[in-house]
């Protein structure tokens, strides 16, 4: 029974699917918010029935060796009736129960609560008498499948408590509630500090100032003046009588004209114009996390990257904004990892083990210290091949135990179980 956990039935209930989730804003019972898909809308919080031999027997709860920082590992296994439609858990801090009195939180916005319907897409979550179904409860419930109103990570070395019930079907009601149970996220590392992001380009050279305008042309020199006109000639005397008369005079010689007056000086040349204004500096270059000490969850990742959740900053290693990263053999340009991030697993084993594949390359391309996780690197890789994961693609991987134990190893390196720590 144990190895099937991991196997055929439980894999995609542990780890699968996505596209049935929804947010209900205003909670303080459960970690960070996340990113959810939509789908099954019915009530989250509806209240078991009390015990009685027409109901469901009430499953059971129980720890599971998937812990980390940002999520706690559960089966739940159904009781001898079987949870044949299913079944609900919900989960909320110990700390706002002692808060409270001792009592759960009556207001379904203090407490987180999943919702395990018996078929969501290609998992089935309908148990039989005695079968357990593996649980990750964190911000892996995007690829669960679950209706959830608390689809972020938990938070680091924190005692929740959880309780469940059965769903009723056409044959029996639903289950009293489980006895609750307490169960604790791993202690936060020391190391857990992201790395700054760096810092952006220099600005562009400014523009070079304009030419100066040419001087003004001199003004041309004044026209001497017309020279005076010559004097007339003196009129010749009478001639004496009997005599002869004298010649007349020679008519005097016409004056010397004036000089021609000196040329103006010339006009002083133009001001230069004045040099054009210098171009505006170029932007700064964006530049993502480098030198981390810890590690970051895929909906960290998911929420900071080049199409971000809510106007986030673009935070990914600039290696990879530039480059992007290669999933098996086939090579992704940043959107196209975003595509795969965003993508519902739906039931497809492909989705869910590059969810992780991402956020672990992002980790070490970020800085993080990677030998922890080499191998697990290079056997995913190995796995994948050349299937191109949706939304990009088609590809698609069925559950397997080698694809569980991957995704489960990736999902610790990335949520601090293994590693450098989880960031926080």
């Amino acid at each position: 029974m144990k190895a099937d956990l991991w196997g055929r039935n439980s894999l995609f209930r542990s780890m699968a699917i996505t596209g049935a989730a929804i947010v209900v804003a205003g909670l303080t019972g459960c970690g960070s918010s996340g990113d959810v898909g939509t789908g099954d809308t019915g009530s989250l919080v509806a209240a078991p029935v009390a015990s009685s031999t027409t109901g469901r027997d009430a499953p059971s709860l129980a720890g599971s060796q998937n812990t980390t920082q940002a999520s706690i590992g559960l089966l739940v296994t159904a009781g001898a009736s079987g949870a044949k439609a299913g079944f609900t858990l919900h989960w909320v801090k110990a700390a706002d129960v002692a808060a409270n009195g001792g009592a759960w939180p009556s207001s379904e916005s203090q407490y987180c609560s999943g919702r395990f319907s018996g078929v969501v897409g290609a998992l089935n979550y309908g148990l039989g008498a005695g079968e357990a179904a593996a649980i990750s409860v964190g911000e892996s419930l995007f690829d669960s499948g679950a209706v959830t109103n608390c689809a972020g990570p938990l938070i680091c070395g924190t005692d929740y408590l959880f309780r469940a019930f059965a769903h009723g079907d056409e044959l029996l009601a639903q289950s009293p509630w489980s006895g609750a149970q307490s169960y604790s996220t791993l202690a936060c590392s020391t190391s857990g500090t992201g790395g700054t992001g760096g810092t952006g380009g220099t600005g562009g050279t400014g523009g070079t100032g304009g030419t100066g305008g040419t001087g003004g042309t001199g003004d041309t020199g004044g026209t001497g003046g017309t020279g005076g006109t010559g004097g007339t000639g003196g009129t010749g005397g009478t001639g004496g009588t009997g005599g002869t008369g004298d010649t007349g005079g020679t008519g005097g010689t016409g004056g010397t004209g004036d000089t021609g007056g000196t040329g103006g000086t010339g006009g002083t040349g133009g001001t230069g114009g004045t040099g054009g204004t210098g171009g505006t500096g170029g932007t700064g270059g964006t530049v993502g996390r480098s030198g981390l000490l810890c590690t970051y969850g895929y909906g960290n990742w998911k929420n900071y990257g080049p199409v971000s959740s809510g106007g986030l900053q673009y935070l990914w290693p600039s290696d990879v904004q530039a480059n992007g990263l290669t999933l098996g053999t086939v090579s992704y340009t940043a959107l196209q990892l975003q595509d795969v991030l965003n993508a519902p697993a739906n039931g497809n084993g492909l989705v869910i083990l590059a969810h992780q594949l991402i956020a672990a390359k992002l980790n070490v391309a970020g800085g993080a210290d990677p030998s922890a996780v080499s191998a697990t690197l290079s056997a995913a890789d190995t796995l994948i091949g050349g299937l191109v994961a949706p939304s990009v693609g088609t590809g698609h991987l069925d559950a397997s135990n080698e694809l569980s134990a991957l995704s489960t190893a990736l999902q610790a390196y990335n949520e601090g179980a293994t590693g450098p720590g989880y960031c926080r």
